[in-house]
C-alpha cells in the first residue's frame, strides 16, 4: 500500500514549482517470517525471522 500527494504551482510562463510527498507500507510475507532452508529451484538458503516488522518508507521531492 502506498500514498503519494503532490502539486505544481506556476510562478510564470517559464518556471513552475513542484512538490511531492509519498509514504509506502509493506507487510512481511511468509518467506520473511517462517522460511528455514534451501530453495531447491534457485539454490538460495532462506532464513526466516519471526520478529520481522512491517516496512515503512517516506519520500519527498521538490523541483523547479
Amino acid at each position: 500500500m502506498s500514498l503519494s500527494l503532490g502539486g505544481t504551482s506556476g510562478l510564470n510562463d517559464h518556471i513552475s514549482l513542484k512538490a511531492n510527498v509519498a509514504r509506502g507500507y509493506s507487510v512481511t510475507n511468509i518467506t520473511e517470517l517462517a522460511s528455514n532452508g534451501l530453495d531447491p529451484d534457485s539454490l538460495i538458503i532462506y532464513i526466516g525471522n519471526m520478529d520481522s516488522k512491517p516496512g515503512l518508507s517516506y519520500q519527498q521531492d521538490r523541483s523547479t
